[in-house]
């Protein structure tokens, strides 16, 4: 996975690894520690609207909006 961290802080994905699902193929499954890259939080811009996408002390994700 190629990223790339610019000057606000942030870390970029520019190429993210898909694992492939036998049971439906049309669906990307992209593992969450790929994703996070050991972050407890990252930023995904979608639609030029930022999320912030966080790992809580529970484990769980959670998805806000910035």
């Amino acid at each position: 996975m190629n990223s790339k961290t610019e000057d606000d802080g942030l870390t970029y994905f520019t190429n993210l690894g898909v694992v492939e699902n036998n049971d439906d193929a049309t669906l990307k499954h992209i593992d969450s520690k790929m994703l996070m890259e050991g972050k407890k939080e990252i930023i995904i811009v979608h639609f030029g609207e930022e999320y912030r996408l966080r790992v809580t002390s529970q484990g769980k994700l959670m998805l806000t909006k910035k």
